[in-house]
């Protein structure tokens, strides 16, 4: 009688993870020769036909039966951790460290000025696979795209921001602002901006795609970019619409003092809040501005 693997007692043990391997690997490798079966289980050699002399094999060795593959009885070692399990381990701390990483970027964001919402923005966008950025690696392209950001000089995280801000906004429902610029100064030339709620007009102005945004800008400047240091962001709200905006700070005031020809109605465009009871308010751009700026002795 053939030979025959030793499958062991019936509760477990070598038994158990033959049948495993016979339902993974063993189909496709047995091929149209599986084990013999009586029963539904592998067929057991007869008392009769087995010596006490013959040894059980190794626990570390499975041994197919002869002739299901030709020639001498194939030896099978036990099942190990695959290469792809054994390399989890070292994704998953490289996961947890790109985490950290772009949780460091979001609270760098946050330190110097911007929206936590936004910067969320910012590091899924640098988090795509078409962006160049390298996994681990937000938080340093973050930085390098600040700039000298204290001192006012951006190298592109304005511009990104800016974009994903507006995605933020239309995400979080926030309603769509119209209102009307007049330039008196040009012939009486009158056009008109949208912006979303909550932003000032400096905002309509920086973002530039929005409609009216390009060509504000082109009459309304903002050197000190919003920190209320000069006044050339200076417009004149009409009359009907001034109480409607909260009222200026002092610090608004005391600059507005220093700016070209003020009104009772002047504002700080960078301090100008977009907000749906202001749907549809006009402004006025001076003839002027002092931008106070110019005067400051820079070194070289």
């Amino acid at each position: 009688m053939s030979q025959v693997m030793r499958v062991g007692p019936q509760r477990g043990g070598v038994a158990a993870l033959a049948g495993e391997w016979l339902q993974t690997a063993g189909r496709g490798w047995l091929g149209a020769h599986p084990p013999p079966m009586v029963g539904g289980s592998l067929r057991r050699p007869h008392p009769a036909s087995s010596s006490p002399s013959t040894a059980r094999p190794p626990l570390s060795m499975r041994t197919l039966p002869r002739g299901l593959m030709g020639g001498a009885p194939t030896a099978l070692p036990l099942r190990r951790p695959s290469a792809a399990r054994s390399a989890s381990f070292p994704r998953r701390g490289m996961c947890a460290a790109a985490d950290e990483d772009e949780e460091a970027a979001v609270a760098f964001m946050a330190e110097i000025g911007y929206r936590k919402a936004v910067a969320e923005g910012v590091v899924r966008a640098l988090k795509q696979p078409g962006s160049g950025v390298p996994r681990g690696g937000v938080l340093t392209m973050v930085k390098s795209m600040a700039g000298r950001w204290e001192v006012g000089i951006d190298a592109g995280l304005e511009a990104l921001a800016r974009a994903v801000e507006v995605e933020v906004a239309e995400h979080e429902g926030k309603e769509k602002v119209r209102f009307w610029v007049e330039v008196p100064h040009a012939g009486g030339h009158r056009f008109e901006c949208e912006g979303l709620e909550g932003m000032s007009l400096r905002d309509v102005r920086e973002h530039g795609g929005m409609e009216g945004g390009e060509e504000l800008g082109e009459y309304l400047e903002c050197a000190c970019s919003g920190v209320m240091a000069c006044s050339t962001c200076h417009v004149i709200v009409d009359d009907e619409w001034f109480p409607r905006f909260s009222p200026p700070c002092e610090a608004e005031l005391d600059m507005l003092d220093l700016a070209y020809e003020p009104q009772d109605t002047s504002r700080l465009g960078c301090q100008l809040i977009l907000s749906p009871e202001v749907q549809g308010f006009v402004i006025r751009v001076p003839a002027g501005a002092h931008n106070l700026f110019d005067h400051i002795p820079f070194q070289d």
